[in-house]
């Protein structure tokens, strides 16, 4: 279909080491990943499965609530 590469988001009925096989085996580059800030608890495991895909940016978010107010939108960056 002409795709050089993906944006994962999650990998529902697989785990990444098994996407980021399939990817290499269809030449799909995987410039970026949806998931979670690599922040606290999910600091190592988000490390982690950005190297396995060979990912350099991540696309995360802190949901709309964390910028309802300006104290949480300055909160909000800090962490980002």
């Amino acid at each position: 279909m002409g795709y050089v590469g993906v944006e994962t988001a999650g990998f529902q009925g697989t785990t990444p080491e098994e996407a980021a096989k399939l990817f290499r085996e269809l030449q799909l580059a995987v410039p970026s990943a949806h998931t979670s800030m690599p922040i606290g608890e999910a600091k190592q495991q988000t490390l982690e499965t950005m190297r396995i895909l060979g990912s350099t940016r991540i696309v995360s978010g802190l949901g709309r609530d964390n910028f309802l107010t300006a104290d949480l939108t300055k909160r909000s960056c800090e962490k980002l």
